[in-house]
């Protein structure tokens, strides 16, 4: 079935979309595309572009620690 493989990308950018947000997502998996597909639906509709030096952190877990990363998430 063509487009199968977009389904939980697409399903996931309708709900951000759509503003029917979770407290968290965590984006796993090898093909790069899909993420970044997820993470500029995110930027796009919950991120004004004057607020993302302040509100937008792109980190690393084998960089930072998870601790540093929920410390980060809770500071408004």
């Amino acid at each position: 079935m063509p487009g199968r493989s977009f389904a939980p990308s697409e399903r996931f950018v309708a709900e951000v979309a759509s503003n029917k947000l979770r407290p968290a997502y965590v984006f796993i998996g090898d093909e790069v595309f899909f993420r970044d597909h997820c993470r500029q639906a995110l930027l796009q509709h919950l991120v004004s572009d004057d607020l993302r030096d302040f509100s937008l952190h792109d980190l690393d877990l084998s960089e930072v620690s998870l601790a540093e990363i929920l410390d980060r998430a809770r500071t408004p």
